[in-house]
C-alpha cells in the first residue's frame, strides 16, 4: 500500500488526536 505523504501526514494527525483525547495525552508523535 503506497499513500502520498501529506495523506498519510493527514490520517496520523487524527489518530494522534484521537489517542490524545483518550489517554489524555500520554505519547504524541
Amino acid at each position: 500500500m503506497i499513500l502520498p505523504l501529506t495523506s498519510l501526514l493527514g490520517w496520523n494527525q487524527q489518530l494522534n488526536s484521537i489517542e490524545i483525547a483518550e489517554s489524555s495525552g500520554s505519547f504524541i508523535i
